[in-house]
């Protein structure tokens, strides 16, 4: 148990690491890397295709968070390979439960950054872009107190 804590914490590390890392790269860095627009619709496909591999952040040139989500799949895959289980029925399973939980939010991460990364690089570097994605928080109009947290679509049809 104690190693599931403490790989649960490098993941979360590493995740909050990813983000800030990202951050930097864009503002130390401010000639354009990107000639061309990056579509959100295929950087999710490809987040979806590679199951939290970053496929979708490889697209985006975003290789240091591609590269730590990489790592971290890699990393909780070979964890998972080598447990070791004595045979007895169940045995094992919260260590399997948690690097599974780790795979699926790292494949959710994906999936939502992709898209998100893909409107604001073709915003911020003026690259015409038809649909563009962005995370949304509105307050719930008919339960006080509650917000509604989703992703906003926005397609522009001229």
């Amino acid at each position: 148990m104690k190693t599931t804590k403490i790989i649960l914490l490098l993941v979360l590390i590493g995740m909050t690491t990813s983000t800030y890392a990202q951050e930097m790269d864009a503002n130390q860095q401010q000639t354009s890397k990107y000639t061309a627009k990056r579509s959100p619709v295929l950087s999710t496909t490809l987040s979806l295709l590679t199951f939290g591999f970053g496929g979708g952040q490889y697209y985006n040139k975003q290789y240091l968070k591609a590269g730590i989500m990489t790592g971290i799949n890699t990393g909780v895959i070979i964890w998972l390979a080598t447990l070791e289980h004595d045979g007895t029925f169940l045995d094992g399973l919260e260590e399997t439960l948690v690097g599974m939980l780790i795979l699926g939010a790292n494949w959710v991460y994906s999936i939502i950054d992709a898209p998100i990364s893909s409107s604001s690089i073709n915003k911020k570097y003026g690259l015409d872009t038809k649909v563009s994605f962005s995370p949304s928080i509105e307050k719930n109009k008919w339960d006080v107190g509650a917000y509604n947290v989703g992703l906003k679509v926005t397609l522009s049809l001229d």
